[in-house]
């Protein structure tokens, strides 16, 4: 029998790297390895470079998918989900984290952008 499938927001930690599917503008995926910002009961946050191609899209195109896996089974979890960046300095303060500094300057940074996904149901996938 399976194991019962975990919902990401367990599953996915703070420094863990995640899978962002997005859909460009011209119908296209676009796929991303992220770092986790931080992770509420149905939300994850990550720190984005507002200027990226796929992050500008995500006005227009938010739903995506966020893929983590498992380390239980080997498995991955998989949930369609909801983006948007909120444009809040403090949100920003307070997910900042030291490794951020290998792509922005600081919390101030006019690149750095908050995204946050709402998540919805997960469904399993295979390895």
């Amino acid at each position: 029998m399976a194991a019962p499938v975990r919902p990401l927001d367990v599953l996915a930690r703070t420094g863990d790297v995640v899978w962002l599917i997005a859909r460009r503008c011209d119908g296209t995926r676009s796929s991303q390895l992220l770092t986790v910002a931080g992770v509420e009961p149905g939300v994850f946050w990550f720190l984005v470079d507002r200027s990226d191609r796929w992050v500008t899209e995500i006005a227009t195109r938010p739903h995506v998918v966020v893929a983590v896996e498992d380390r239980r089974t080997g498995s991955w979890v998989s949930s369609n989900g909801v983006a948007r960046l909120v444009a809040d300095a403090s949100i920003s303060d307070r997910l900042w984290h030291p490794s951020a500094a290998a792509h922005f300057s600081g919390p101030l940074d006019p690149r750095l952008a908050t995204l946050r996904v709402d998540v919805g149901e997960d469904s399993p996938g295979e390895r």
